[in-house]
């Protein structure tokens, strides 16, 4: 999963990215980018082996891990500073709406590849894995989170979703559902690792976080059927 999530569908992400600010003339830092991309594109392989850290396939294989933690969370970082210079240039042609979705985005990247860094450090790489809500709450901050959020907010700079009161309420129910998950997720693991103890009611409330996703699902899709009820200045 790793060469899915941290390679092709990133850099297919970041790519048609790339490729819409290009039809809208904006330039990124050329060299800043370019520099990340290969920082990052080195730092791939090397970087599985944060995902098998809990094998032990020796010294060689830690160090691999670090490489490409460190290789990958700098790419990142060149990467969306190269984004960060051209807020700007996209405030001129996006609605605060979809400019909220893009920052959203790029903070969900960050924060996936700093807890990425984390791995590199062997006593909290052993106690991440040995606790699921954790690594179920790092998949799901990549998929339902960066990769999610980040194909929803292209759509909607790509104009194939119109920003109408039910996309923007399906975006919003959705990314609540999402930030609900992820609270009751890592409050979970906090809580196993300190007081060794389970949080009430926690299968509700990723029952609930559950519902609000999928009923935010719908209303986009049915937004994107209906494409009605334009909000005027979002």
């Amino acid at each position: 999963m790793h060469f899915q999530y941290n390679g092709w569908l990133y850099l297919a992400l970041i790519g048609m990215f790339l490729i819409v600010l290009h039809k809208k003339k904006i330039k990124v830092n050329d060299s800043l980018a370019r520099l990340g991309f290969w920082i990052y594109f080195l730092a791939l392989v090397p970087g599985y082996f944060t995902s098998v850290l809990w094998v032990d396939l020796g010294e060689f294989s830690i160090v691999l891990a670090i490489i490409g933690a460190i290789g990958q969370w700098i790419g990142v970082l060149s990467i969306l500073l190269s984004f960060m210079q051209i807020r700007e240039k996209i405030k001129l042609h996006y609605s605060q709406f979809t400019r909220w979705g893009v920052w959203i985005t790029f903070l969900l990247l960050f924060v996936k590849s700093t807890m990425e860094l984390g791995l590199t450090i062997p006593q909290l790489a052993a106690l991440i894995y040995d606790t699921r809500s954790v690594i179920i709450g790092y998949l799901h901050l990549t998929l339902l989170g960066f990769v999610s959020i980040f194909i929803v907010t292209l759509f909607f700079m790509l104009k194939i979703l119109q920003p109408n009161v039910l996309s923007i309420s399906g975006f919003m129910i959705f990314l609540i559902g999402f930030t609900l998950n992820e609270m009751v997720l890592f409050i979970q693991a906090f809580m196993d690792w300190i007081y060794d103890v389970s949080v009430p009611y926690s299968n509700h409330f990723l029952l609930i976080a559950s519902s609000l996703l999928l009923f935010g699902i719908l209303l986009i899709w049915i937004s994107f059927l209906r494409k009605t009820w334009i909000v005027p200045d979002c």
